[in-house]
Parts: C-alpha cells; sequence; structure tokens
C-alpha cells in the first residue's frame, strides 16, 4: 500500500446484496421503509443554468457519451505500486504483467472518444477516489488527477460535464466535499455546467444559441451524496430539497419551458431502488455473480443459486435502502425519458419500469477492487 491507498468496491456487497435477497423486495421502492434520515452535505435546489451550444458531428443527431467508476488515483506517472487490497490479496499495479493500472483511464478515454465522436461526455461519479489521498494532503490535491481525466476531452474539443459519486469525496479526505464545485468554476475548460454553484442543477443542450424545434435536449444532474455511516442505509441519496425543485421544475404552472426540447435525461451516481428485480432490455446483471465469485455471499446462498436467479432475485443493485422519490418523480414528469447512473461495477443493463428507461454506464476503473 501506498500514501494511503484506497479501499477499492462499494458496499454494494455481501451484507447488502443479501439484505435485499433476504428482504425480498424490500429494496426502497416497496413495502416497508427504513426511517428517514437527513441527507448528508449534499441538499440544495435544483439550480438552473444557461443553454449551452454544442457543435454537432453527425448530422443532426446529439450523441452523448457517458463515463463512470474511473476511480482515477495517484501515482498518475505510472510508477510500479505492490498493493494490499482490503481482502488481503497483494496485487501489482502498472507492471507489464498485470492488468492494473494507476494511470490507464485517460488512455481509455483517447481511444473511445476516437471512435465514438461524442458531441458531449457525462461524467457519472467516483471519477476520482478521495480514499487515495493521505490526511496530509493539501486541499486541492484531486485537481491535478481530475485535470488528467478530462486532458483528452479538452484536446479534442469535446464539452463534458460531472455530477458526484459517493468516493469523489469522503469524509477523511483532507479536501472539503463542496471544493469539488470547483470543477464549475471555469477552472476547467468546456464543462457545459460552467457557472453552476449545486451538483443539483439543470440546464438545455443543443446546436443552437437557444432551444428550437426539439433540437435539443434538457439534462438534469442530481447529487445523490455518498457513503452513509448507518449500515441500515448504505449509501446517501437525492436530498428532499432536490426532488422537490425538479418537481416544481419539470412540471405545472412553474415548470420550465418545453418548447425546442425533444426530452430530458437525468444523470446521477447511485441506482434507483426501482431498477432492481427487472429483466434488461440489453445488457447484463452481474452483482449477484461477482458476490458469489467473491466468497462474500454467506454459505448458503451458493446452493439455492439457481432458484434465486429462477426467481429473478439476483437482479439486484446498489442503491440507497433510504426512498427519495426520485423515480416517482421522473417518472412523473412529462418529456424525460431515460436515467443514467453508475456505482454498480459489475451491473451493465437497461431496464424500464412504467415510461422511464433506467440505463448503468460501463465501469472504466482499472484498479483493483479492494474486497471483491
Amino acid at each position: 500500500r501506498r500514501g494511503g491507498a484506497p479501499r477499492r468496491g462499494d458496499r454494494t456487497t455481501g451484507a447488502g446484496i443479501i439484505s435485499q435477497l433476504a428482504g425480498g423486495r424490500a429494496s426502497g421502492w416497496k413495502g416497508e421503509h427504513p426511517p428517514l434520515i437527513a441527507a448528508r452535505g449534499h441538499g440544495g435546489a435544483m439550480e438552473v443554468l444557461k443553454h449551452y451550444k454544442l457543435s454537432l458531428t453527425h448530422g443532426s443527431s446529439l450523441k452523448i457519451m457517458q463515463l463512470t467508476d474511473m476511480h482515477t488515483w495517484w501515482p498518475l506517472d505510472g510508477s510500479p505500486i505492490e498493493w494490499t487490497c482490503g481482502a488481503g490479496n497483494t496485487v501489482s499495479l502498472n507492471t507489464p504483467s498485470s492488468p492494473y493500472s494507476t494511470h490507464a483511464e485517460p488512455e481509455l478515454i483517447q481511444k473511445i472518444i476516437a471512435r465514438v465522436k461524442p458531441d458531449l461526455v457525462i461524467l457519472t461519479g467516483d471519477i476520482i477516489d478521495a480514499r487515495a489521498y493521505p490526511s496530509d494532503s493539501p486541499p486541492c490535491c484531486w485537481k491535478p488527477c481530475f485535470r488528467a481525466v478530462i486532458a483528452p476531452l479538452v484536446a479534442a474539443g469535446i464539452p463534458w460535464t460531472y455530477c458526484q459519486g459517493n468516493h469523489d469525496h469522503e469524509d477523511s479526505c483532507p479536501y472539503p466535499r463542496d471544493s469539488l464545485l470547483d470543477i464549475f468554476s471555469g477552472e476547467f475548460p468546456l464543462c457545459v455546467s460552467e457557472g453552476a454553484t449545486s451538483f443539483n442543477h439543470t440546464l438545455t443542450v443543443g446546436p443552437g444559441d437557444a432551444p428550437s424545434g426539439g433540437d435539443s435536449l434538457r439534462l438534469w444532474i442530481f447529487d445523490t451524496g455518498g457513503n452513509n455511516p448507518d449500515p441500515a442505509i448504505m449509501f446517501d441519496t437525492v436530498s428532499d430539497e432536490a426532488i422537490a425543485s425538479f418537481e416544481r421544475l419539470s412540471r405545472g404552472d412553474s415548470a420550465l419551458d418545453t418548447s425546442g426540447v425533444a426530452c430530458g435525461l437525468a444523470f446521477h451516481h447511485i441506482p434507483m431502488a426501482e431498477m432492481a428485480y427487472l429483466p434488461p432490455l440489453v445488457g447484463h446483471e452481474g452483482l449477484f455473480g461477482a458476490a458469489l465469485h467473491s466468497g462474500k455471499a454467506p454459505w448458503w446462498v451458493a446452493p439455492l443459486a439457481p432458484l434465486v436467479r429462477l426467481l429473478g432475485l439476483h437482479r439486484v443493485v446498489g442503491a440507497s435502502k433510504r426512498p427519495s422519490g426520485l423515480f416517482a418523480a421522473l417518472e412523473a414528469a412529462p418529456g424525460v425519458a431515460a436515467a443514467f447512473c453508475g456505482h454498480d461495477h459489475y451491473n451493465d443493463f437497461v431496464v424500464r419500469r412504467g415510461d422511464l428507461f433506467m440505463c448503468y454506464g460501463r465501469v472504466t476503473s482499472h484498479s483493483p477492487p479492494s474486497d471483491w
């Protein structure tokens, strides 16, 4: 371990998965809910930003690329490291024989954007890993790392924006959570959310100076918070204030003007509980299988795995156990077509509940999970 190297992976492991199985569908959207708790450090109403004009490279089509869960950390120079993970296994990073790297994410981004040629990139959380930084690091220690991540986008002239993950900041890290708002300050070029003072914000993007004739999209960026100290909750979620302001802005007399907007898309890090137990329209569910493979599940789960899969109870997600109301708000909002998240490294699928598509981004981390 070097420089307080992070414990890889999220707490959507063993106990979290089994609690979903043992509770049947008590995953925050049906049945009895745990008591509501105050959201920690990520409140605030939805902030309305100005329209951002994009240069489209695909005719009249607007192509968005989602990147998530890079967990980028030092050293970016690629020097070799021997790292002991949370499960007690020692792995090598940045060696010719190892698949693990602390600096491969920018290289991967460069390859993907050359192939996809996106008009806009959305970074959906855990882009950096706060657990990598020793407690005596300066408060701005995260900035060079984040700058290295977006460097390929800036070099290619591709605008981007970002929503907060549960590991971009940790309670024990040397910088305050609000310091990450500097991402929107203008210090980092080509951010479409420049000027935002809240992680919860909305804006339109399109080829013109303003939305016209359905040529634009409305983006809704939500902050799902961090890790919750209560194991019965596991993760924070979108604050009540953000949900209430989204409802005001998306429907009713105070709704934002939708003329010229083709549809709305929501982006957040931690998945909604309503994604669980649905058959994927495309992609695969891998979280349950990863728990079995790693030995994180209790001994009695493995013999029952075929039955669990037959009943569809293997389709678990790493959602907060605190019901946020985000799904109900998104589904009720006219014109919101889909929501995109990250967080669960082993899930990579699209599901649909009601009129809302809910989609995972594919993990891009080259760092080993600590306890899987």
